[in-house]
């Protein structure tokens, strides 16, 4: 074997140096290692080491865009002009943006360039999430204990009652993650029916003890969808299918909506342990999740807390906070068009993000992206993102690139064989 070559021995060490990079983004707990005046988050580790590594790489020029990376990395590019482009809108209309937000977005643009050049192995990343999943069980136990707070973004903090969040900063940010490390799962042991099952069981026990409830019921909902379509995107078949599946409910809610208890009249049900999640979903008034979402959404009301359910409090507030951005993405036809750009860091809904801050035109090439993706997770990200904003919170969007990037090398592998 002849020794390897400078050239050789530098590209290895590189490698391995992604290999990290990805690895501290996937299990390093949020520590602010420098403040930023005016912000109660600072500089963690991870965006320090993004930062130096790619400016190190180009400097170096031993990373450059190619024709490969830009195809990989189209969505993503196209995701920045749209929400910069929106943030100009916002700007000339006098609106307050979160310019740190734009930055945020570029670290996530960063991130997808660095893992689609660093080529690491499929079987690399089934071990992150085999690790994953041992790190989650064991941050639960020691919360489970008392062991250990939680790791919010502004330091270690106390753990909320009944809902576990191991070693990331929030419970509805294990729920998420867990997730979508077993789509990774089912896309790389699809023939392996045991693993599947495996980590199917202990996924719903980590989802269990998160407690996150929308999450939940978005991932067993995407779940059913998979074993029924498999990794299909969508298509006219499947469209054809939806409309049949949701043509009743259409027809229920909307056709027959007289029908309907109005929220004037609602006799609202009181949850006994706010923390009981079988309880918690099993008594959800779709009824009153659906009148509240329209009267917002059409008329800009949302009911006082006083009059709220203890059990709906949570999209109560999230209501309030959307109600603000609703009314500037009304504000003119620029703004309905275009958006009125990131006038929040935490919008607590990907749904209402996308349509306040990038407008009608920025959704409709979001939806347009989203349907190529297979229908599970278009799903998945529809339900789960009516309450869970995961572009705002950097672990889970780092998350989503890395079973991006899963799928994509899969469906190459595909394709060769």
């Amino acid at each position: 074997m002849y020794p390897k070559t400078k050239f050789e021995l530098q590209e290895i060490f590189i490698k391995k140096i992604l290999f990290f990079f990805i690895f501290l983004n996937f299990f390093f707990p949020k520590i602010s290692i420098l403040n930023i005046p005016g912000f109660s988050q600072g500089l963690r580790l991870e965006n320090i080491i993004c930062f130096f590594l790619l400016v190190t790489l180009i400097v170096g020029k031993r990373i450059s865009l190619t024709a490969n990376d830009y195809g990989n990395l189209k969505p993503y590019i196209v995701f920045f002009i749209i929400f910069f482009f929106s943030t100009y809108i916002g700007w000339l209309n006098g609106l307050e943006i979160k310019l740190v937000f734009i930055f945020r977005v570029v670290e996530y643009l960063v991130f997808a360039f660095l893992i689609f050049k660093s080529q690491i192995k499929i079987k690399n990343i089934e071990i992150f999430v085999k690790y994953f999943y041992l790190a989650c069980l064991l941050g639960i136990i020691l919360q489970y204990f008392d062991l250990m707070g939680t790791f919010s973004s502004t330091g270690l903090t106390q753990l909320s009652a009944g809902k576990y969040t191991a070693f990331v900063s929030g419970s509805w940010e294990l729920a998420f993650m867990i997730s979508i490390s077993y789509f990774i799962i089912l896309t790389t042991f699809k023939k392996n029916n045991f693993q599947i099952i495996f980590y199917l069981i202990l996924t719903l026990l980590i989802l269990y003890f998160s407690a996150n409830r929308t999450i939940i019921i978005s991932f067993l909902i995407s779940l059913m969808t998979y074993f029924v379509f498999k990794s299909k995107a969508i298509n006219t078949k499947l469209i054809v299918y939806l409309f049949l599946v949701i043509l009743p409910f259409v027809s229920i809610f909307i056709l027959n909506e007289n029908e309907l208890q109005s929220l004037d009249e609602y006799n609202y049900k009181r949850i006994i342990n706010p923390h009981a999640v079988i309880e918690n979903i099993l008594n959800i008034e779709f009824n009153y999740v659906f009148q509240t979402i329209k009267e917002f959404l059409l008329f800009g009301n949302v009911p006082s807390i006083e009059d709220t359910s203890q059990q709906y409090t949570s999209l109560n507030y999230r209501l309030m906070h959307w109600n603000h951005a609703r009314d500037n993405f009304l504000m003119n036809g620029f703004t309905f068009i275009f958006g009125s750009g990131a006038e929040f860091i935490y919008y607590d809904s990907l749904i209402f993000r996308i349509l306040f801050t990038t407008g009608v035109l920025g959704s409709l090439i979001f939806i347009i992206y989203m349907i190529k993706i297979p229908l599970y997770l278009v799903i998945f990200f529809f339900l789960s993102g009516l309450t869970i904003d995961f572009i705002a919170s950097y672990k889970l969007t780092v998350t989503v690139i890395l079973l991006h990037f899963v799928i994509i090398n899969k469906k190459k592998y595909a394709n060769r064989y």
